[in-house]
């Protein structure tokens, strides 16, 4: 039987290789094997398949489909948000970044607690990361976010 970091790697794999309908059967699989409750394994590990592919686009999609589908079940480690912060400024896509805090905060629960707030995950780990957390900030503000 599988455990759920077999899903994750092959979930890595697949994004890494742009095999979007293979992650959704292994979404399924992932429920018929009753690991529902980690998906945040197979999430995790998506974004870093898409990181490697620079696919900012699908990085985005994992973290919205991820707070659509588990709520607030679906916080990132520190190490995930730092993976795809890096991506992001590497690009040069501050913009892209700012409107993914803005969806993914259109989506969290009022009863979210701060530290599991995608947007706090990533400001976080831009200031880890040594780039100013205050300068994604306000790019959201100029992109109204926030009741900006």
């Amino acid at each position: 039987k599988p455990d759920e970091s077999s899903f994750g790697f092959l979930a890595y794999l697949y994004a890494r290789k742009g095999l979007r309908e293979k992650i959704s059967e292994l979404e399924n699989s992932m429920d018929g094997f009753g690991f529902a409750s980690k998906r945040t394994i197979l999430y995790s590990n998506m974004i870093s398949g898409y990181v490697k592919k620079c696919d900012l686009d699908s990085v985005c999609d994992v973290i919205l489909q991820s707070l659509k589908r588990d709520g607030e079940d679906s916080s990132f480690s520190e190490e995930t948000y730092c993976e795809l912060v890096k991506v992001f400024i590497e690009s040069q896509s501050i913009k892209s970044l700012a409107a993914l805090i803005i969806e993914a905060h259109k989506l969290e629960s009022l009863s979210t607690e701060c530290d599991k707030l995608v947007g706090f995950g990533i400001v976080n780990a831009c200031e880890k990361l040594g780039f100013s957390g205050k300068s994604i900030l306000d790019e959201v503000d100029a992109q109204g976010g926030f009741g900006g």
